[in-house]
């Protein structure tokens, strides 16, 4: 009797470190490990436990035997649960050499044996391990006949532990197998031999970094400073001759190669070939010959015998399998294969002396071999032939047809088999090749087992990888993931991610750069169904392009009231600021002088009394409180910092363009003009020459204020960020007198002597930590409003400002000017703020704006008006109607005006908004519109109508909106801005909804899909994100691979989508469809909607499902018609179920759970079928709907399908 134990509970009785808990068993017969064992077995299970001992026998590839000193009966596994056995069978003392061939397969079996009989279609020998065998031609890759002194040196069943090695950490023997977790060498010196022989299968984790010394004048004890050095560096190869000369050691790289089969794995084999005569080498990958080197030099042969492995990984694991050994005197030394041409689909032949040729047959005789070649036949002795090569139309086939794969000792091969048994101290399996084999466990190394199983297991743990990055959006890697899985396992579920992967890959159809010298503004797509993409560009001018063809070019407005401010930033954004009292600013910066009257304290580094003094953030705190305690300012004010919008607006002075006295489209956007008009005002790095100046040097702006740009930076009361990405949300369109106290650094204003004029514009925001006192950190003085929320002193002030102004210049120790309440344009324009352009397809005419306030058409082809409009205001926005021969125009003094295009009159005028407009959208019938603005509001009105529907001021809403979109059942409003929140407005109620956060995650601008209720995000790095918009779930990410992308458009269809960088760059692309669902409704009706549930679903954390307990479970059902429940896909390897109500994918095999399709929805799943091409995958709802998952991208628009579909389940 024997007893069953499984092996996790086997962990837990053996101390496998080598101490043996001791167990008794008391049935059954004595347990006795064989006396033919010359060393403790080892079993390994697939748990990562392991057990010593010694193989009793294992039946029918059912159950393991094995037999253990601590336990007086045989102790039995499934053999299912069985990774590998290591053998230790005592070998017989008359074994021969092993064969003078070594026969290849095409499977990259190999075997050594002596050749007994070759005709023109079989091959008869004789093997190493006693075995006459059979093989047809047609299975075999190569024979190589070796060498008379070939002779296995080492081998991994034998010898390695008398190796040396420079260190005890570098190198250890487990299981047969050279482990190595930290740098160092191991190695040996050989015989004194000409070629060495060395193959291994390595496995790596982190990197692959391995080197081989061969000839080295060490013996594994050190690195050694001569022999020939070969590394492995991932997935490069290089060859290194190290030499002595004069006593200096000579190195000279004599090869180096990148190999593809290297890249992305973790596993490899290798054969490598090194002649000491000769100076060659040849290294084999996977079976392939990857290089061949050879040194050419005269000076140097290597005389020492000293072979090395070296782990140059620092702590990476490195672990080398089925390391063999083995080596020969004299010249022999391997040719590389015939290429296909030379091969022409026949033998091919190569001899000792060099000489090759084609074969038509060959066959066997008592002296050697007959061969027939084109000129004639001939009689070679076996000793005169090197390799025969036969037709490789069909190398590389997988080695995982069968469950098992054998190592012989000594290297007499290794064969992937189907076990059938190992009793009486035999193997016994089948080969694909060679029939039935029966070898002696006296010859065998190792026997792996379950291969088929592991490989699943493996293909398994690949398709849980493929859905991570699937579900984390990285669709790149899962396509990369599921290429490379096992042909063999992939079946419906692989299709369907493959599916997935691929509906989330654009595919390119154009790329260019429409205006190269100058950059693009815009770039539209035409109505039409072609590739006509309509571009402005910063200078004014458009194009028209088809493709890479330009079909018109133009110009619509003033060269340079397009361009953006030299040197703009994207938190400059351009929004309408309200100041609604007075406030007195320093005329200058605050000097030594008064800072140390004030503090008695002067933290400058470079001292004088009218030089600005530089201080931190803090020191200019700690000055604004001693000026409060020292001239207490009148009730209601208080000394402190201006606030950012304060410290703008007061730079600014009424002026628009960069620099105050500077206005837009009137001054030129060139670098000259620039520093020419800054100097006048400031200094900076182009006239202060590094230092610090006086203040009050140059001219004052017109409010009369000193030094506003340039000399030193003026600290401001606001805070922010340290990454200063608070600066996109703040402050918000129309805000008034805004202010932000909190954050880890604070606001710098205003640029300095050592920066460059960009940084000194009115716009630039800079910021750093309030501890910061460089040499160009200083601060003006304001006297204004306690900081809060309460405004019921402003109207107070406003009336007595006068007597308030006297008063204050009477008592104050600083000079200031009394900065009066108004409205500014905070920030600089970007690319939606300057005039536009556009092109009517039907009319063949561009409708454009310019900076001199009218909007004008004008033919295509010509520059010239056809006809023109004052709007006493620039047009920044351009919408056309569709239906009506209407165009809605907005402006920059916040009109909207509705135009009647065919009688050339402004049929309405709309003032809705109290800063420039940034957008304007149309529903789908044309009837309602919706405008914003800078100045923070969005109006919904009715075409033609007085009023609007409603008006969302900024205080309604917590978001920056600056493009706005219309759903396409005209329901719904969506609205974003540059680094704000996404929101949705109900058109009806004007209730909000935050779909999108802004700390989720950065957003350039979210548009509608086409007739779809999903919307899409682009971010700052060129990540497209697609989203339900109730729910706000991402179903879909699409990486362009443009991280410079600003915008993007759908083309009306959906089926494309243009890119804009801000590079200057297009890319227009197929847009895949997103839905890979099918619904049909049970009136028939049928949907197309995204996987929702596998996006957003997680793996559970439950004990592993396995379809045989699953059955058991539910087996109430099983009683009912089973076929309702359960479907065999047609590839024979998948079976859905839909006991539970979920619908899931198991493997029929195995019985392992693939994957939930979907589970726990509105209605459970009441029956499934494949379809009978075996390309979707259809379940039935409860409700009636029936659900189809696709693997084919043809059949979402195919009604037939769905119809077949729906009467699959009419049984």
């Amino acid at each position: 009797m024997t007893i069953r134990i499984h092996p996790q509970i086997l962990k837990t009785l053996f101390l496998i470190s080598g101490t043996v808990l001791f167990t008794t068993f008391c049935i059954g017969q004595t347990n006795q490990i064989s006396s033919n064992i010359s060393d403790l077995e080892t079993v390994s299970f697939f748990d990562g436990s392991s057990l010593l001992g010694g193989l009793n026998e294992i039946k029918d590839g059912d159950e393991l035997i094995w037999n253990h000193k601590s336990s007086q009966n045989p102790l039995k596994f499934d053999y299912k649960a069985v990774e590998s056995i290591l053998f230790n069978r005592i070998e017989d003392k008359k074994r021969d050499s092993g064969g003078s061939m070594m026969i290849l397969f095409k499977n990259n079996d190999f075997l050594r044996g002596s050749i007994q009989s070759l005709n023109a279609n079989r091959l008869l020998f004789s093997s190493g391990f006693g075995q006459s065998l059979e093989v047809s031609l047609s299975d075999l890759r190569s024979l190589e006949f070796l060498p008379e002194s070939y002779q296995v040196l080492y081998d991994s069943s034998y010898d390695f532990e008398k190796w040396k090695k420079s260190n005890t950490k570098a190198w250890t023997e487990e299981q047969g197998s050279l482990v190595s977790v930290f740098s160092g060498s191991t190695g040996t010196n050989l015989p004194d031999i000409d070629a060495i022989e060395v193959s291994f299968q390595a496995e790596w984790q982190r990197s692959f970094y391995l080197a081989l010394r061969f000839f080295s004048d060490s013996d594994g004890g050190s690195y050694g400073s001569e022999g020939f050095h070969l590394s492995f560096s991932n997935n490069r190869i290089n060859l290194q001759s190290n030499r002595k000369l004069k006593g200096r050691t000579i190195r000279e790289t004599l090869g180096s190669v990148m190999v593809d089969q290297l890249v992305g794995v973790k596993t490899a084999n290798f054969k490598i070939y090194a002649h000491r005569q000769r100076k060659e080498f040849i290294v084999f990958v996977n079976g392939d010959e990857v290089a061949k080197w050879k040194d050419s030099s005269s000076d140097y042969l290597p005389g020492n015998s000293g072979l090395l492995f070296i782990n140059q990984g620092g702590n990476s694991y490195l672990r080398l399998e089925e390391l063999t050994i083995a080596g020969w005197s004299g010249e022999y030394f391997l040719t590389s294969p015939p290429s296909k041409k030379e091969q022409d689909g026949t033998q091919f032949i190569s001899f000792k002396n060099g000489d090759s040729t084609p074969l038509q047959s060959s066959s066997s005789n008592d002296n050697g071999l007959s061969i027939k070649t084109k000129r004639g036949i001939f009689e070679v002795p076996y000793e005169n032939i090197k390799s025969i090569y036969f037709p490789n139309d069909d190398l590389n086939q997988s080695n995982l047809t069968f469950n098992e794969e054998v190592s012989l000792k000594r290297s007499l091969g290794k064969l992937s088999f189907k076990l059938n048994s190992i009793q009486n101290n035999l193997l016994l399996g089948k080969h694909p090749y060679l029939g039935n084999l029966r070898i002696p466990l006296h010859s065998v190394k190792r026997l792996r087992c379950n291969l088929l199983l592991k490989s699943y297991k493996e293909y398994l743990l690949q398709l849980k990888l493929a859905e991570e990055s699937l579900k984390s959006q990285n669709s790149e890697k899962a396509l990369s993931i599921l290429e490379n899985t096992n042909p063999h396992y992939q079946c419906w579920y692989w299709k369907r991610l493959k599916f997935l992967a691929h509906d989330s890959q654009t595919k390119e159809i154009l790329w260019f750069t429409p205006h190269p010298e100058v950059g693009i503004l815009q770039a539209k797509l035409g109505d039409d169904e072609g590739e006509t993409i309509f571009t402005t560009s910063r200078e004014g001018s458009f194009a028209l392009w088809d493709e890479y063809v330009k079909l018109a070019e133009g110009n619509y407005t003033q060269k340079h009231s397009t361009s953006q401010e030299l040197g703009r930033f994207k938190n400059e954004k351009w929004k309408k600021i309200f100041i609604s009292t007075s406030y007195w600013l320093g005329k200058t910066e605050v000097t030594q002088e008064q800072f140390e009257k004030v503090t008695g304290t002067n933290p400058s580094k470079k001292k004088g009394p009218n030089l600005p003094v530089q201080v931190s953030w803090f020191g200019s705190m700690e000055f604004c409180k001693l000026m409060n305690k020292k001239y207490p300012p009148p009730d209601g004010f208080t000394w402190r910092l201006p606030t950012e919008a304060e410290w703008e607006y007061a730079a600014r002075a009424g002026s628009s363009g960069p620099f105050c006295d500077t206005f837009y489209g009137k001054f030129p956007n060139k670098q000259s003009s620039y520093e020419a008009h800054l100097k006048q005002y400031g200094w900076f790095s182009e006239n202060s020459l590094g230092e610090v100046k006086e203040v009050s040097q140059k001219l004052p702006n017109d409010w009369g204020l000193f030094d506003m740009h340039g000399n030193v930076w003026e600290w401001c009361i606001d805070g922010t960020s340290v990454n200063k990405n608070d600066l996109f949300s703040f402050p918000r369109a129309g805000s008034k007198n805004p202010v932000k106290l909190d954050g880890d650094w604070k606001i710098l204003r205003g640029g300095s002597f050592i920066t460059d004029y960009s940084r000194c514009r009115s716009s630039y925001r800079g910021a750093n930590a309030p501890t910061v006192s460089e040499g160009d950190r200083g601060l003006r003085i304001c006297l204004g409003q306690v900081l809060s929320n309460n405004e019921s002193n402003t109207s107070k002030i406003e009336l007595h400002k006068e007597n308030l102004d006297r008063k204050i210049q009477e008592f104050s120790p600083i000079s200031l000017q009394r900065i009066d309440p108004g409205e500014f344009m905070m920030g600089s324009r970007n690319a939606t703020s300057f005039p536009q352009a556009i092109w009517d397809l039907k009319g063949k005419d561009i409708l454009c704006t310019n900076m001199s306030g009218k909007v004008r058409s004008q033919n295509i082809s010509s520059n010239m008006p056809e006809w023109e409009l004052d709007l006493n205001g620039t047009g920044l926005v351009i919408t056309p109607l569709s239906t009506k021969n209407y165009v809605l125009v907005g402006t920059d003094n916040g009109k909207v005006h509705l135009i009647n295009k065919s009688t050339k009159r402004i049929i309405s005028t709309y003032s809705d908004h109290l800063g420039p407009i940034s957008h304007i959208a149309i529903n789908n019938n044309q009837q309602i519109f919706v405008t914003c603005g800078t100045g923070g509001r969005i109006a919904l009105r009715k075409i033609g109508s007085e009023k609007p529907e409603w008006v969302l001021n900024p205080q309604d809403y917590k978001s920056d909106v600056e493009y706005v979109e219309f759903s396409h059942d005209s329901k719904t409003l969506l609205a974003s801005g540059l680094h704000a929140s996404v929101i949705t407005i109900d058109i009806k109620s004007g209730k909000l909804k935050t779909v999108w956060p802004k700390d989720k995650g950065l957003v350039l601008k979210a548009k509608w899909l086409p007739k779809k209720n999903y919307f899409s995000i682009l971010h700052p790095n060129g990540i497209l994100s697609f989203l339900e918009y109730k729910s706000g779930i991402i179903y879909k990410i699409i990486r362009s691979s443009l991280p410079s992308a600003c915008d993007f458009e759908f083309s009306k269809d959906g089926k494309r989508i243009l890119f804009i960088t801000e590079k200057g760059s297009c890319s227009l692309r197929e847009l895949p469809d997103a839905e890979s669902i099918l619904i049909i409704r049970p009136d028939g009706k049928v949907e197309q909607t995204p996987d929702f549930y596998f996006n957003v679903s997680k793996p559970k954390k439950e004990k592993s499902l396995e379809l045989e307990t699953f059955l058991l479970k539910h087996q109430d059902k099983v009683s009912r018609k089973e076929s309702v429940f359960l479907s065999n896909s047609p590839c024979n390897q998948q079976i859905a179920t839909t006991h539970d109500g979920a619908l899931r994918i198991w493997s029929k095999k195995y019985g392992f759970l693939l994957a939930t399709i979907a589970e726990e929805l509105s209605s459970d799943f009441q029956t499934c079928r494949f379809s009978k091409d075996g390309k979707s995958l259809i379940g039935k709802l409860e409700s009636g709907h029936i659900v189809v998952y696709l693997t084919d991208p043809n059949d979402l628009n195919n009604l037939n399908f769905a119809r077949l579909c729906k009467e699959s389940f009419n049984y």
